[in-house]
Order: structure tokens, then C-alpha cells, then sequence
């Protein structure tokens, strides 16, 4: 069975690094040290690519993974800063995150998933990922769920 540890995490983000194209300049012993100046003792546990954890984000997404380049950020602001940075460069705007009230009420919305998305003014895709718990799970956990066709 296949066991998670610091070291495969370390060699699994520098595999990602390289078949990216972005520089790697972090040995096992100084990663696992940067973790534990930013994180703590119970590192390994607090990072990971789940909304609340925490990632080695490179500072405007630019250059490769070295000390003086990266920062540790929880997930859902590293891909906020990325969403930002991705709009500026297409010119199209990036949708911001729905807050809890919107969502519960996506959730407990009845109808066709098309009817929803124009209510809100969202992409059908996005209502069917809400009421499908796939996004905002955090949120529709504690929810009743509405009816959908």
C-alpha cells in the first residue's frame, strides 16, 4: 500500500516543478526545514492542496522553488492570487468566490440547473458543482438540499 510520507511529498512537488518547466533548488533536509520554520512541528499535516492548508507559493507565480522566492500561503489564496494574475494577463475578469449565503441558497434552489445559473448569474457548470457538493462542500455539508431536474 502506497504510504504518504515528507519525502514523497518532496519528490512528488519537485517532479510537478520540473515537468513544468520551473527551477527546483530545494534538497529533502532544506524543504522539510522550510515547512517546519513556517508550519511548526506538525508540518506535514498542515500543508497539502485542500482548502485551510497551507502551500510553497512562488512569489507572483514567477521563477523556480528557492528559498528567497517562495512563501507559505493557505491553498484557496494561492489560487486567488494565480485566478488574479491569470485575468490580468487574458483581460477577462475572474469570478470571485461566492459567499456562504449564495451558495446555501444554490444548494436548496429547486429547479433546472439552467434556471439557477441565470438567477445567479452564474455558468450552469458552477451550480451543478454546488449542488453536487464537488465545490463549497465546507458549506453544503450542514445544509438541506433542494430539489433539482
Amino acid at each position: 500500500m502506497y504510504k504518504r510520507t515528507p519525502r514523497v511529498a518532496w519528490n512528488d512537488q519537485k517532479k510537478s516543478a520540473i515537468k513544468r518547466g520551473v527551477g527546483w533548488d530545494f534538497t529533502f533536509e532544506s524543504w522539510s526545514q522550510w515547512w517546519e520554520t513556517n508550519l511548526g512541528p506538525d508540518w506535514f499535516i498542515l500543508r497539502g492542496h485542500h482548502t485551510g492548508q497551507y502551500v510553497m507559493a512562488r512569489n507572483g507565480d514567477k521563477g523556480p522553488y528557492t528559498r528567497g522566492n517562495v512563501r507559505c500561503v493557505r491553498v484557496e489564496d494561492n489560487h486567488n492570487e494565480y485566478n488574479l494574475t491569470k485575468s490580468e494577463q487574458t483581460g477577462r475578469p475572474h469570478r470571485k468566490r461566492l459567499d456562504a449565503k449564495t451558495v446555501a441558497s444554490i444548494y436548496q434552489a429547486t429547479g433546472f440547473y439552467e434556471e439557477i445559473a441565470l438567477q445567479y448569474n452564474l455558468p450552469t457548470h458552477i451550480v451543478h458543482r454546488i449542488k453536487c457538493q464537488k465545490a463549497y462542500k465546507t458549506i453544503t455539508d450542514r445544509l438541506v438540499k433542494g430539489g433539482s431536474y
